[in-house]
């Protein structure tokens, strides 16, 4: 390597840094954004088991149980999530383990809750879809293609990463 070429090297590399220290910030942003939201409603579900999105895991031993509305939903879900209908069609008192979602946690807390008084094991999604994707989680439309759309609810829960568009 010539020293030039040394040089612009490190030129890239710096900028390169630079990114990925300011995406870094925009993330831990995002993130404080969706556990405020996710504390206003805390007084109200706060009572509820919780499970994270790192602890999610893929498997036949879990069900993902989408409670937002239909109008939410045919924006995007969490792949291999059901609907309520869904659910009351096919669960029978297996011992997995149910975790329910909407947006931030507030509905799907209230769900969780009646869940967990029926005996079943239900855990509340903390901060909901919001969390889902910020935390790299995937999503696809009604069609079960990716999409990078989420309804949000509400305008003031617009929290969705830059390559994310809020829907309300």
């Amino acid at each position: 390597l010539t020293w030039r070429m040394a040089l612009l090297l490190c030129f890239l590399l710096q900028d390169s840094w630079v990114i990925a220290a300011d995406s870094q910030a925009m993330q831990t942003d995002l993130l404080k954004k969706i556990e405020a939201l996710y504390q206003d409603i805390v007084p109200k579900v706060g009572d509820v088991p919780t499970i994270d999105v790192a602890s999610i895991n893929a498997s036949d031993a879990m069900i993902l149980l989408d409670v937002r509305s239909a109008k939410e939903r045919a924006v995007s879900v969490i792949p291999g999530a059901i609907t309520e209908s869904e659910f009351r069609r096919i669960y029978q008192a297996k011992p997995k383990l149910v975790v329910v979602y909407c947006t931030i946690g507030y509905r799907s807390g209230l769900r969780a809750r009646e869940l967990v008084a029926e005996g079943i094991d239900a855990r509340n999604l903390r901060g909901g879809i919001l969390a889902w994707i910020a935390r790299g989680g995937i999503l696809q439309d009604s069609f079960g293609k990716p999409t990078h759309q989420v309804h949000v609810y509400a305008k003031s829960w617009a929290a969705v990463p830059v390559d994310f568009s809020a829907v309300y």
